[in-house]
C-alpha cells in the first residue's frame, strides 16, 4: 500500500560515519516508523469508523503532526507515543509511563491542546498550544 502521509524534510540526526572523511550520514528518529505506521492505518480508517460517523484522521492534521509537531517536542530518549484517532478527523497523540500521562489533541495545523499529569506529584498542566511548542519540552522529558 502506498503511503499516504508525505514527508517534507528528511530528519538530520548525525550518525558516526565509517571513515573520517567529510561524509556525513544522517538516520531517521527511532520513533518514526512507529507513527508512520500509526498515522498511515489512521488515515485510512473508513469513514464511520466511530458511532459519530467521523471520517478518519485528516492528512493534514498527520502531516503537521510528523513533520511539525513531533520533530520539535522528541529526544532521543523519548518513547515513541501512542496515536489515537479522534471523531471529527483530529488526533491524539499520548504517552503513558512512569507515572506521567501526556496527551497532545490535534485538531488542525498549529491547534493543539495540551494536557499532563505526574502522578507521583500530583501536578496537572493543561494548555492551548497555537505556535509555540517548546514549552512542551519540559514535561515530555519527565517520560524517559
Amino acid at each position: 500500500m502506498p503511503s499516504s502521509i508525505t514527508m517534507y524534510h528528511q530528519y538530520t540526526k548525525p550518525r558516526p560515519a565509517s571513515s573520517p572523511l567529510t561524509l556525513v550520514l544522517f538516520e531517521d528518529p527511532h520513533w518514526l516508523p512507529s507513527v508512520k505506521s500509526q498515522l498511515e492505518t489512521l488515515t485510512a480508517l473508513p469513514k464511520g469508523w466511530d458511532a459519530m460517523g467521523s471520517p478518519p484522521v485528516r492528512s493534514d492534521i498527520a502531516e503537521f503532526a510528523m513533520n511539525y509537531l513531533l520533530p520539535k517536542i522528541m529526544k532521543d530518549h523519548t518513547p515513541a507515543p501512542n496515536l489515537v484517532p479522534v471523531s471529527g478527523g483530529g488526533l491524539q497523540i499520548e504517552w503513558h509511563r512512569n507515572q506521567v500521562d501526556v496527551e497532545l489533541f490535534v485538531s488542525g495545523q498549529f491547534e493543539t491542546e495540551f494536557y499532563f499529569q505526574d502522578l507521583g506529584t500530583g501536578l496537572i498542566v493543561e494548555e492551548e498550544l497555537v505556535a509555540n511548542f517548546l514549552i512542551l519540552e519540559q514535561y515530555i522529558s519527565r517520560l524517559a
